[in-house]
């Protein structure tokens, strides 16, 4: 009987088991799975971000669902885009689709992105975007290095004027250099400088390849290669001057070229550079030669343009001279003597120092023959420069119009200088007006420069007081008992 019992409640506990519990455990489970869930909060990843102007970035969203039967019951789950309305703080800067894509529209430090709950408003957060500036990456990189040689134990450093860039200022304007072969130049750390090392025994000059390779370079931008040639030394021995020297030893040159020169009145150089056996240097071993052209008169011949060309400016004879200067200290030159005719300028000549009757002060004179100006205490002269009648006074300089449409200014500004030796007797401003101090002697020099042609003219002071200015100058000492200065009136 007993065990018959409880055969037949285990039975029943089976059956119940199988046909009870297993609709109530199926209860919880639907409860979990349904509307019991609801939002409490969301958020944004990222948070922030930088983005680059033009560019867009999405956003994604996800929600903290709490089971409102059980609130410690917190579940986290993503959030369709388009399940929250977006809005931006300004959309000008950046601005949001409803699929929570944000466009960088202008460069700024910050713009507020918000996402929404569509049916609470109250559920929201935000994300903070910057918009930077796109960057800047290197086109293009050319050389202009104007060496096509390097010297043996020469050092060098490569500068920003020695390569172009493409854009001019790209956000990495950094560049490095290589060579082939390698073992030619000892490159310094920083990319740029390097020395020559010494050439193998017996293998002559050698040919080098230098490597330019910008390090803010775009997908399509090639490294600038540049062959040199690598010298042991620069055995220059002589510089000649090509032009032919007519019998008079000097050279003729109108002002006015209608040949067919690149430049209208631009006269290119033409020298030869000998080595010490006679035969003429190499244009790469000039490359690294300083070459300077001077002339002993700007006024009548200019140089222009990195040693490239002269200018005639003004009727005249001069001298011009080229030199050229090896690295290691070895000079040669050579001159020439220029005429230049036909001009439509005529250089200054200085002949002397003259006065402006209208602003002088009555009581002064001057006497050309002693070359002397005598000035009473106080009075003033106007002093002038005395010009040459044929030279053209008003012309502050000449533009020469070139083929490719340059104008050139080939005269500098003529300048004026005055000085007083000695100013407790006698002063002159800037424009030569002379005022007399106390009486005494005294030098006022005139320097006039006109484009490099220096004239220095002189003239003598004698300051003098009247009898009546005497007087005044003896009661003054009376009354203040300053007697110091006496003698210079007396």
């Amino acid at each position: 009987m007993k065990t018959g019992f409880k055969k037949s409640l285990a039975l029943l506990l089976a059956v119940f088991m199988a046909f009870g519990a297993a609709p109530f455990a199926l209860g919880i489970a639907v409860f979990a799975a349904d509307d019991d869930y609801m939002l409490k909060s969301i958020s944004i990843t990222p948070d922030e971000a930088t983005v680059v102007q033009g560019e867009t970035l999405t956003l994604q969203v996800s929600g903290a669902y709490v089971n409102r039967y059980n609130p410690t019951d917190i579940t986290s789950k993503s959030i369709k885009n388009d399940d929250v309305l977006w809005t931006s703080s300004d959309s000008t800067l950046a601005s949001v689709s409803s699929e929570g894509v944000v466009t960088a529209n202008k460069i700024c430090e910050s713009v507020t992105i918000t996402a929404f709950d569509k049916t609470d408003s109250s559920i929201k957060n935000t994300c903070v975007i910057k918009v930077t500036k796109a960057p800047t990456y290197v086109e293009s990189i050319t050389w202009n290095w104007a060496k096509s040689a390097l010297l043996v134990g020469a050092t060098y450093e490569i500068t920003e004027s020695d390569y172009t860039m493409i854009p001019d200022k790209p956000d990495n304007a950094e560049v490095e250099l290589t060579c082939s072969p390698a073992s030619a130049l000892q490159i310094a750390a920083d990319g740029k400088s390097f020395k020559v090392n010494p050439l193998p025994t017996g293998s002559g000059n050698l040919v080098v390849t230098l490597t330019l390779t910008a390090k803010g370079a775009g997908k399509d931008c090639k490294p600038a290669t540049k062959q040199m040639t690598v010298l042991a030394d620069i055995p220059l021995g002589s510089v000649k001057w090509d032009y032919v020297v007519g019998s008079t030893g000097i050279t003729l040159f109108k002002y006015w070229d209608d040949s067919a020169s690149k430049k209208k009145n631009f006269h290119p150089y033409k020298y030869t550079a000998y080595d010490k056996d006679g035969r003429p240097l190499d244009a790469s071993a000039l490359s690294l030669c300083d070459i300077k052209i001077t002339s002993a008169d700007n006024r009548v011949v200019r140089p222009y343009d990195a040693c490239q060309y002269f200018i005639p400016v003004g009727n005249g004879m001069a001298e011009i001279t080229i030199t050229i200067k090896t690295p290691k200290g070895v000079t040669r030159s050579d001159t020439i003597k220029v005429k230049i005719d036909d001009s439509p300028y005529t250089p200054i000549t200085v002949l002397g120092i003259g006065y402006d009757e209208k602003n002088t002060d009555a009581g002064a004179s001057f006497d050309s023959a002693s070359n002397t100006v005598t000035l009473m205490y106080t009075r003033g002269i106007q002093l002038t420069a005395q010009m040459d009648e044929k030279a053209k006074l008003d012309q502050d300089a000449i533009t020469v119009a070139t083929d490719d449409g340059e104008s050139v200014k080939i005269v500098s500004k003529t300048e004026y200088k005055w000085s007083s030796s000695d100013e407790s007797v006698a002063t002159v401003d800037k424009n030569g007006k002379v005022t007399c101090v106390s009486k005494g002697n005294a030098v006022i020099t005139l320097t006039v420069n006109d484009g490099g042609k220096e004239f220095v003219k002189t003239v003598n002071i004698k300051g003098t007081m009247s009898w009546w200015q005497i007087v005044i100058a003896v009661f003054f000492c009376i009354i203040t008992g300053n007697w110091g200065k006496i003698g210079n009136y007396i």
